[in-house]
């Protein structure tokens, strides 16, 4: 029989001992009270009891309230009869036995009352509310006992109850016994050995051993001539007390005897394990996990430092070559633009062979700058792509015209084969004609003879909503061995015999690989020594959006030809210095720009205009450019009027950025700061014109100059440093955006890199204590003042626009 039945069925037997009584048979209706003893309740309302301490599960204190078997009754009691009831605590049943005699306490709320407790003189006892059987409690596999006698030599250990140390001292003279007291120190010194057997009733001792010692401790036998009877106790001089008390007790009908002691049961006949039966059990385990825990800790911060580490030396490096690379970069165009002016004069064959040498070697030193930049950004993970409609046709186009004149000078053929009616796919523009350059110029280099050929196809894709396009670049050139085509891909590695014959720095292929790997794609070299060569690029595609390709070429006209004069551009965008270089950019074309510096401006000024194209910035301070997008496209389907191109203006990137674009349903994607080769683009696609620069405005000259740059660029870092202060995040996050959107138009890059750093910071968590954000607002307020003296004074509209080339 397990534990739990044992206990089932011990309190069943209860149950039916308990309801076969004459004093429980009376029917519960028939509750009532005399006058006299609803008088002595008014006269005595609060009663006394006394208590052990620790006779856990029947009663204990926890926190000054009575839990147990007696509680639950009490409550029965108090119920019935209104008695309110405060605990007198005791460690012993003599010492409750002397507080009532003393009348320190008014009754007894769990005291045996059979046997020679029941004959104790000046005591009255109500019938028994509990009956328990006496049971002993051995480790497991020992033998099983069921007289008192077979406890003689053994250390048994008891409850706080004199009665059991009474009888067994009578019945096995020879025990050792001990004092433990509570339930689960009984249990526990069996289990660890302290005694051999604890004696106690099953309801005092079985419910913990179920608990917590399954495995360990069994029961070992029921001893005959100790069955318990609980029942409630009082002076003999009380004896309405008494009455009231009986009468209450018989009134509980079997069902409510039932409940009680399934509420009792369902409380220590519990499952869960606590933490000490956890820690009881499994304290090797928990070691073993404590000691790999401590391990992986200081695997961690060793990591962790080392990391620490590599990314400083990497910022380092970073902040290395970037410094070269504008230090040498400066001295290096003026090089090659004295050169390209001596080549312009007149010269011998010789002169004119030497200037060929000094034009070809500041190109080769700038293309080596420029390759080891992009490597180093690509291995920190600073590259990110600028999705736009391309049509790929044209720039394969393109790169093969670039590099036409080179073929010819070496007399080989370079073309290029594919559909020319490709839809228009979501592409970064530049990264992709990199790659293309990258390869075309690489199979050119190891050409002498025959030719190249450029190979691009579109082809159907697994992924869901996405083509596969495939490019390939073929040449009839050297070819390369078998054991040296696997390092090609690694940054420097060159073939000797190709490096003696043509130069080079190894990066291209390497560079091509990080930049195929950072859209998704693939690369594939195939090669024969002697055979020539063929790199393939595989890349998920998106095809554009429908409402990105035109239904019929529009037809293009000069700007200047409409009879307004210009076209009208809605300029939505909340910081000052973009709003200038924006509007001094579109005056630049000739167009007519509407300044609207958030949300509500933006939805006034289309409902009551109409507009050839919005520019739309998607952080704005009372709603975002996305949500605003979907606003306007339902007011154009509410007033039927024609639909407007919309394109994003925004220094956010990536794939996510792209994402809510289009599902706003935004034309396009213009990534600041805004160039003019790439605005004018723009609206030529959208609008269908032919733009030209013009003069600026007479009345644009000196609208936007050094002194309003530095305070639109003041008024932003005030605003972020305010929100910091009530650690505003959202608010501090957004102004750093507009101070990094403000930074990237006017090439602060120092100013738009710390701006971009904060930012990063505020999307995590609240940063404000942080060493790294205290680090970032000190990086930012020295880039902002290093970068305010190289802001000078100028007149010139198009150089403040960006209209004007701009010396590095």
């Amino acid at each position: 029989m397990t534990a739990r039945a044992f206990l089932g069925f011990a309190a069943a037997a209860c149950l039916g001992l308990l309801a076969g009584s004459p004093a429980s048979a009376q029917s519960p209706s028939g509750f009532s009270l005399t006058q006299v003893e609803q008088a002595w309740i008014q006269q005595h309302p609060v009663l006394r009891v006394s208590v052990l301490r620790e006779l856990e599960p029947i009663e204990y204190l926890q926190d000054g309230n009575l839990h147990g078997l007696s509680a639950e009754f009490l409550d029965e009691v108090a119920r019935k009869t209104g008695l309110r009831f405060t605990y007198v605590p005791a460690d012993t049943s003599q010492e409750r036995v002397d507080m009532v005699t003393r009348g320190e306490a008014d009754l007894i709320s769990a005291l045996r009352v059979n046997g020679d407790v029941a004959a104790r003189s000046g005591f009255l006892h109500t019938d028994p509310y509990h009956v328990s059987a006496g049971i002993v409690i051995t480790r497991v596999k020992r033998p099983f006992l069921f007289e008192p006698d077979q406890l003689n030599g053994m250390t048994v250990t008891l409850p706080s109850l004199d009665r059991y140390r009474e009888e067994l001292r009578r019945k096995a003279p020879r025990a050792s016994l001990i004092n433990g007291g509570s339930s689960s120190r009984m249990l526990e010194q069996v289990a660890n050995g302290e005694a051999d057997a604890a004696v106690g009733t099953e309801a005092f001792l079985v419910p913990y051993m179920y608990r917590g010692y399954q495995g360990q401790l069994q029961i070992s036998g029921v001893l005959s001539g100790m069955t318990t009877e609980i029942g409630m106790s009082v002076r003999a001089d009380q004896p309405v007390l008494h009455g009231i008390l009986e009468k209450a007790l018989a009134s509980i009908s079997p069902e409510e005897i039932r409940q009680i002691h399934e509420r009792w049961l369902s409380q220590h006949m519990n499952d869960d394990p606590t933490f000490a039966d956890i820690t009881r059990h499994f304290w090797h385990e928990l070691v073993l996990a404590g000691l790999v825990l401590a391990l992986l800790a200081i695997v961690s911060g060793v990591t962790y430092r080392m990391r620490q580490k590599a990314v400083r030396n990497e910022r380092e490096k970073t902040m290395f070559l970037a410094v070269m690379s504008h230090e040498i970069r400066s001295p290096m165009n003026s090089v090659l633009a004295a050169v390209e002016l001596l080549r312009n004069t007149p010269l011998d064959k010789q002169q004119r062979h030497y200037a060929e040498l000094a034009n070809h070697g500041a190109q080769s030193l700038l293309t080596l700058i420029d390759d080891v930049l992009d490597v180093t950004k690509l291995e920190a993970g600073q590259v990110r792509l600028e999705l736009e409609a391309v049509d790929l046709a044209a720039l394969v186009r393109n790169v093969v015209d670039l590099h036409q004149l080179r073929a010819r000078e070496r007399h080989i053929s370079l073309s290029y084969d594919g559909a020319v009616d490709l839809p228009l796919l979501m592409l970064d523009d530049a990264r992709l004609g990199q790659v293309l350059n990258n390869l075309v110029s690489n199979a050119i280099k190891f050409t002498e003879s025959g030719g190249v050929t450029v190979r691009y196809a579109l082809e159907d894709s697994d992924i869901p909503r996405h083509r596969n396009l495939r490019l390939s670049v073929s040449d009839t050139g050297i070819g390369i061995a078998e054991d040296a085509q696997a390092k090609l891909f690694q940054p420097y590695a060159q073939v000797a015999r190709s490096f003696r014959r043509s130069g080079g720095t190894g990066l291209g292929l390497a560079i091509t690989r990080d930049l195929v790997a950072l859209m998704q794609g693939k690369v594939t070299l195939t090669s024969r020594l002697g055979a020539g060569t063929t790199v393939e690029v595989s890349l998920p595609v998106q095809p554009a959006p429908r409402h990105a390709v035109a239904a019929e070429p529009p037809v293009r006209q000069p700007a200047g030809a409409r009879p307004d004069h210009g076209l009208r551009v809605l300029v939505v965008e909340d910081t000052p210095a973009n709003q200038a270089v924006l509007q001094a950019q579109l005056e630049g074309f000739g167009c007519t720009a509407v300044i609207a510096q958030d949300g509500v401006q933006a939805l006034a000024c289309f409902a009551q205009g109409t507009y050839d194209l919005v520019l739309m910035d998607c952080d704005l301070p009372d709603q975002d450019g996305y949500a605003l997008t979907m606003r306007l496209r339902l007011m154009e389907r509410e007033t039927g009027q024609s639909r407007c191109p919309i394109i994003a203006i925004s220094a956010s990137t990536g794939a996510d950025h792209t994402a809510r674009c289009f599902d706003a349903d935004m034309d396009g994607i213009l990534g600041k700061p805004i160039r003019m080769r790439k605005l004018q683009d723009t609206i030529e696609l959208w609008c269908g014109v032919e733009l030209d620069p013009i003069a600026q405005p007479e009345h644009g000259r000196g609208m936007f100059g050094p002194e309003q740059v530095v305070e639109a660029l003041q008024s932003d870092l005030h605003a972020l440093l305010h929100r910091a202060a009530l650690q505003d995040a959202d608010g501090a996050r957004r102004a750093a955006h507009r101070l990094y959107g403000a930074a990237l138009t006017v090439e602060w890059p120092e100013v738009a890199e710390q701006a971009g750093v904060l930012q990063r910071l505020l999307a995590a968590e609240p940063p404000w204590q942080l060493p790294a954000w205290q680090a970032a607002l000190s990086a930012l307020a020295r880039a902002f003042r290093d970068s305010r003296p190289r802001l000078t004074v100028t007149d010139d509209p198009e150089a403040i626009a960006g209209l004007a080339p701009q010396s590095p």
